[in-house]
């Protein structure tokens, strides 16, 4: 079956109301809906491109074979068609040709100024990095925060997060991504969406990068992908060779190299958050994968886990309310499940892996070493701190609950916890300390609750 691509998109009010494809907010402002920031037609037509294969990765990925675009800018999109159906090939499994078009543009757009007042575009999607990357940031630069929605209860906290004073300067400019028909679900082509989207504002000012505000650990994680969630490729948005396709995508597009960069490679997600521990809040940031249980995260999914230990690590104890579940201690309402057996599985995976990082397992080291690609400066000293922050994470954990109550992975945590040397978490919990640099008055920001 073939589609085309405006009338997929009218089918979702896409096109029919441009408003929903991109559009701002800033602050409490009631209209809330404007153009500061003019996106050019060329990068229109590509990110309503981008927006067609989601939806299609979404929502028709069992009947749709081709997808027509019509487009002012056929030349754009001939030098990357080939790439494009390669990558949707690699997040979705699933091959679909794109048919490209020439057709007159039906979009007019402002000028631009002569001058862009921001530096910088960096994604935004809410979580604990993101935060901490763009409040980092904002100190030295005007930037543009650049969102994408699909679900309206993260969107309502991202925007919390935006109004704080430390962004006073910024705005906040997003693509609506959310559709009448879409089910839920994870979606591979989410990180291609919020990559693309950020490109569009970018090339539009005629700034040639992007800001990806990811911790090293994320990005050098051998956990992620094949090891933690199979044939699921969105646990791989942070993979080395994923960003490089599609930098050479975006590069191809217009003929002129971009980047995607990523400032705090070599960070661990705790050296992150710990200069900002008494500087922010942590009620409206949001980690989990699954949100099984609506507003609060499960606390036994990858990301829950990864980072709760990070801020056990800094010393951080988030609400009582922040997660439904402790993953070290046995909760008979969800035991025996299959999915909860399956997560606790992953955990106890990544446990056993970065214990084996700790005593210098050499099987281990070489992994790390194959994820490396020469892009960090150290990955073996980075792997070992975050395998000692986890492990701090893990001791906080373990201290809270009941050694009777212990499930499975509490026993396997607590087991691999003894074997591995005090002095070394002691060391690497100092070390941590030390980066408490900002305050919540320089930021503008609700200090965090301990």
């Amino acid at each position: 079956m073939s589609l085309n691509l405006d009338s997929l998109l009218a089918t979702y009010d896409v096109v029919k109301s441009p408003l929903r494809q991109m559009f701002w907010r800033k602050e409490r402002q009631a209209e809330g809906i404007s153009y500061p920031i003019p996106i050019k037609q060329q990068y229109v037509d590509f990110m309503k491109a981008i927006l067609g294969l989601h939806l299609i990765e979404m929502e028709h990925l069992d009947h749709v074979k081709e997808l027509e675009i019509r487009t002012s800018y056929p030349y754009n999109f001939y030098p990357i068609t080939d790439k494009l159906e390669s990558l949707f090939f690699l997040l979705s499994n699933h091959k679909i040709r794109l048919k490209i078009n020439p057709s007159r543009s039906h979009y007019s757009w402002k000028r631009f100024d002569d001058c862009c007042p921001y530096q910088k575009i960096v994604l935004f999607s809410g979580g604990l990095d993101s935060l901490c990357g763009a409040l980092d940031l904002s100190r030295n630069h005007r930037i543009v925060l650049s969102h994408c929605i699909t679900n309206q209860f993260v969107f309502g906290r991202v925007l919390k997060l935006a109004n704080v004073s430390a962004f006073s300067k910024s705005v906040l400019y997003c693509c609506d991504a959310r559709t009448k028909r879409t089910t839920g679900g994870m979606s591979e082509t989410r990180g291609l969406l919020f990559l693309s989207f950020a490109y569009a504002i970018a090339a539009s000012l005629q700034l040639r990068s992007v800001v990806f505000c990811e911790n090293g650990s994320q990005m050098l994680d051998v956990m992620l992908g094949s090891l933690t969630y199979p044939n699921k490729q969105a646990t791989k948005n942070t993979n080395l060779n994923y960003i490089k396709r599609i930098e050479d995508i975006f590069s191809g597009y217009d003929d002129k190299e971009f980047r995607i960069e990523c400032p705090y490679k070599d960070m661990t997600k705790a050296e992150m958050l710990a200069p900002f521990k008494g500087a922010m809040s942590l009620e409206d940031t949001f980690s989990c994968f699954t949100t099984r249980f609506g507003t609060a995260m499960c606390g036994i999914c990858y990301n829950c886990f990864i980072r709760r230990c990070s801020l056990l690590a800094i010393g951080v104890k988030e609400g009582d309310k922040a997660y439904e579940i402790n993953p070290l201690e046995f909760d008979p309402t969800v035991a025996g499940k299959k999915s909860y057996m399956d997560t606790t599985d992953i955990l106890v995976h990544l446990l056993r892996f970065y214990h084996k990082i700790l005593v210098s397992d050499a099987a281990a080291l070489s992994e790390v070493e194959i994820n490396s690609r020469d892009y960090f400066k150290d990955p073996y000293d980075l792997a070992t701190r975050f395998a000692c922050d986890i492990f701090l994470g893990v001791k906080a954990l373990l201290q809270t609950t009941s050694p009777h109550g212990l499930n499975a992975l509490g026993k396997k945590a607590n087991e691999l916890l003894n074997q591995i040397d005090k002095k070394t978490l002691q060391e690497r919990k100092e070390e941590l300390a030390k980066k408490d640099t900002r305050s919540s008055t320089t930021l503008g920001l609700p200090p965090m609750v301990l």
